[in-house]
């Protein structure tokens, strides 16, 4: 009986303590839902033809300190810049980001074939028009190998900085710097080579006119010499004038006159 009793109170504690503690816990809140926004992207101009399929696209920010008025692709296959690519009375402003769309066509695209047969690869410059009226080059520019960047300048030699496609971090100014050396380099060659033309060219021509002038002198002088030997040899004869006639005197003067007058052998 005792038994009994004693489960009993064990069974009414237990059921005490679970009492006091179901109430001392409090409610746990339910985490509220976090509503997922999606990032809205920047909108870009667009420099080219944003409509042309495949094109190839890059995004381009103008850090080169000037507005910049005039964007032009050309192909290494190509001799000249086209046509800008801004649309009339638009401008590339300074700082300004943009998406730049371009796609070659089948001809400037094609690989060129070298004197030995071997093709290269078609390469492209992007020539920019700055506000002040210069311009500026990107040489082998990336088109498959960016997706964006920023255009600088550095001792007036235009250069990139971007991230390429493997996420290596790009900068193009040694490479530019390259260029504009041996583009210089070529130039003065050229000036060079100009200046020693023109010099050989003044050099031949003092030649042939002091040649010309020692030719005259020499005709001269022999046409002096020709007429002083002539004036020489040749000699003038004058006959005396026959004495004038008296006819004053008688006609036995006058034949004295004659016979006395008369010539002597």
């Amino acid at each position: 009986m005792k038994m009994k009793k004693v489960g009993l109170a064990l069974l009414v504690a237990a059921l005490a303590v679970s009492s006091v503690t179901a109430c001392g816990k409090k409610k746990t809140e339910e985490p509220k839902k976090v509503e997922k926004t999606e990032e809205k992207k920047e909108e870009y101009k667009s420099i080219g033809d944003d409509s042309v399929k495949d094109a190839w696209k890059v995004q381009i920010k103008n850090s080169l300190g000037q507005d910049v008025t005039g964007v032009s692709v050309k192909a290494s296959t190509e001799e000249a810049y086209p046509e800008n690519m801004l649309k009339d009375s638009d401008t590339f402003k300074k700082d300004e980001t943009r998406n730049l769309f371009y796609k070659p066509s089948e001809e400037a695209a094609a690989a060129q074939a070298t004197e030995g047969g071997k093709e290269l690869p078609t390469e492209y410059s992007v020539q920019l028009t700055l506000a002040d009226g210069s311009t500026v080059e990107l040489h082998a520019f990336p088109f498959e190998d960016m997706k964006e960047g920023e255009v600088k300048t550095k001792d007036g030699i235009a250069y990139l900085e971007y991230k390429s496609n493997d996420g290596e971090e790009v900068n193009t100014y040694d490479a530019e710097k390259a260029v504009k050396d041996q583009a210089d380099a070529e130039a003065a060659a050229a000036a060079e080579a100009q200046a020693q033309q023109e010099a050989e060219a003044a050099a031949q021509a003092e030649a042939a006119a002091a040649a010309a002038s020692q030719s005259q002198s020499s005709g001269s002088s022999q046409n002096y010499s020709n007429s002083n030997s002539g004036g020489s040899s040749q000699s003038t004869y004058t006959e005396p004038a026959a004495p004038a006639q008296d006819n004053s005197g008688s006609s036995d003067d006058s034949n004295q006159g004659c016979v006395d007058d008369g010539l002597t052998y």
